[in-house]
């Protein structure tokens, strides 16, 4: 098999009946570009096929037994990326909110191997422990705990906390790296300064779309986490995570903004984090269960979760995870089927279950095993 891979970048894809289609975005004719003569290698070592629809586009065929994401570039995890941080005096907004669904995603997926979080302006001692315990509370009850945290009044003096992390996080290393991430927030407040940072060949940023949260009486993160509790009950708090990141997770990553509506609670359901929990829930109450695989069975899951961490954007694992679950249902409401007593149906449903909790896993959602029976009757 040939060793010749391709970047993500080069090659489109769509869902077409159940079906994943792969296409350039331009026909074959080497005369355009240079890189057309690397894809015409690739489809050829890839053992691709290939039609031409017109100038704009070119459909890639293979055999359904593909298994397509082994013939595309991967990038290499970031030893650390940055994540949920706190800064004294200053109380904890929506756009923390928004970092820390976000930075669960990058580490459950696999993007990064560890995390840390800058604690501005305090000292590591149990004074100021004692003043974190909301902080804490919420990254343990949530389970995004950062591997460090970076207590920035125990620096020394002209010590920037990036030259902390490369010094101490990453040994030096320059063939470690960091994923750091901002909001449209802070580069609207902070533009100077990231033009003096320039850039760093062990440092990536990654800016997030704004978070517009409607429907609150304040705009803070534990507005939001305090008004979900109110609708859905604080014991339901890993139900109602995976909603709400199903409805930030359904708007595509590279706008410059996402909505939510908080009070308007039809909108948690339609987005598609409950239908991914309620169809998990679906085969866990059939015994259908899963061993913990952190590979996919499917292709098509398998390709969207490459892509998905070769772009940090969540958005493609989480709608080809919805087109799955869609599958799983229409399998569960064929009456033809005996799904208690067909070995053959089952042993296909569990296949799909591993896939499915190994998706959840993979976007930072909760492996659930009850949904109370109030949200379920909403």
């Amino acid at each position: 098999m040939s060793e010749v891979k391709i970047l993500h970048n080069y090659v489109c894809d769509e869902m077409e009946g159940g079906k994943l289609k792969l296409y350039f975005p331009h026909n074959l004719d080497t005369t355009k570009s240079p890189d057309i003569v690397r894809n015409l290698m690739w489809l050829k070592g890839a053992g691709f096929k290939y039609s031409v629809i017109n100038s704009e586009r070119c459909d890639i065929l293979y055999p359904s037994s593909f298994d397509i994401s082994k013939h595309f570039e991967k990038r290499n995890p970031f030893t650390y990326a940055s994540g949920f941080n706190k800064t004294k005096g200053k109380k904890m907004s929506k756009d923390d909110f928004m970092v820390f669904v976000f930075s669960k995603f990058l580490k459950s997926s696999g993007i990064c191997e560890k995390s840390y979080s800058y604690i501005f302006n305090y000292s590591d001692n149990k004074h100021s422990n004692s003043k974190l315990k909301y902080f804490h509370r919420i990254s343990g009850a949530f389970e995004n705990k950062s591997d460090n945290l970076i207590f920035t009044e125990d620096l020394k003096p002209n010590v920037e906390p990036n030259d902390y992390v490369k010094g101490r996080l990453l040994g030096a290393d320059p063939d470690k790296s960091v994923l750091q991430i901002f909001t449209q927030e802070y580069v609207e407040k902070n533009k100077e300064k990231i033009l003096k940072e320039g850039t760093d060949s062990q440092i990536k940023k990654v800016y997030l779309p704004s978070l517009k949260v409607k429907g609150l009486k304040g705009d803070l993160f534990e507005d939001i986490i305090n008004s979900l509790n109110d609708i859905f009950g604080a014991e339901n708090f890993k139900v109602y995570y995976n909603i709400i990141v199903g409805e930030i997770f359904s708007n595509d990553f590279t706008s410059s903004g996402i909505e939510i509506d908080i009070p308007k609670k039809g909108n948690h359901f339609d987005c598609g984090g409950f239908l991914i929990t309620e169809t998990y829930l679906k085969l866990l109450e059939m015994d259908i269960f899963t061993d913990g695989k952190d590979t996919f069975n499917s292709n098509v899951l398998s390709y969207h979760k490459d892509k998905s961490s070769w772009y940090y954007n969540p958005n493609i694992l989480y709608k080809s995870l919805i087109n799955h679950c869609e599958n799983i249902n229409k399998i569960l409401n064929k009456s033809e089927y005996d799904l208690h007593q067909d070995d053959n149906v089952r042993a296909f449903l569990s296949g799909m279950m591993e896939d499915l909790s190994l998706g959840m896993k993979s976007l930072g959602m909760f492996l659930v095993d009850d949904i109370d029976s109030e949200i379920k009757n909403f």
